[in-house]
């Protein structure tokens, strides 16, 4: 197998590009995100493969970081997707915007993507959420949607109050009420001790 190549860039386009090793010519089907940080035509350069063997060809693909090998070959380990989706899918969007579409289970950023239609794109998310290392995109996902403290204080007050029988209107009432009496910083016993006095 091909890991990878090092030699000479002498040839690219937006789609490929052709490395010079010991006097043979390497053609990579590449994604536009490697194209964007080729060297110059006449530079050394380094590209990861992966090596594609069907039938009577081979085709060997490339990429300038892991990150996207590794994604490009989850991508094609997928039912229905093949490496041009997958270049398609590598060029029109970054592995960690994939990484936190996949978190967030947001398929309209997939759709976006030149031949990845709403069934494909589900099924990205379904085989893709226990495969992708999300760990950092949950991190984030997770900050943004971090309650601060006081109002964590209220809802978990207000959930109280509903497991004692209130309804939803009476529990957010008469919480709203204490709250407004006081400038005080209370614990969730106290305002709950408070609130069952105006309901």
């Amino acid at each position: 197998m091909i890991d990878s190549v090092k030699g000479t860039l002498i040839e690219t386009n937006l789609t490929r590009i052709v490395v010079e090793v010991g006097g043979l010519g390497y053609e990579l089907n590449i994604p536009l995100s490697t194209y964007d940080r080729l060297p110059k035509i006449g530079s050394p350069i380094f590209a990861l493969t992966h090596l594609r063997h069907r039938d009577d060809h081979m085709t060997l693909y490339g990429f300038l970081t892991h990150a996207e090998r590794e994604l490009f070959r989850h991508l094609i380990g997928v039912s229905g997707v093949g490496p041009k989706a997958a270049l398609s899918i590598l060029s029109g969007i970054t592995v960690d915007n994939f990484k936190d579409a996949v978190s967030r289970g947001d398929i309209n950023i997939l759709k976006t993507v030149k031949g990845i239609g709403p069934k494909t794109a589900s099924r990205l998310m379904l085989e893709l959420k226990e495969k992708l290392d999300t760990a950092p995109a949950y991190e984030k996902l997770a900050r943004e949607l971090a309650v601060p403290p006081a109002q964590q204080a209220l809802n978990e007050s207000i959930m109280a109050l509903i497991s004692l029988g209130y309804s939803q209107a009476q529990a957010h009432k008469a919480i709203k009420t204490v709250l407004n009496d006081t400038d005080d910083e209370l614990s969730i016993e106290e305002i709950i001790k408070l609130a069952l006095k105006h309901v």
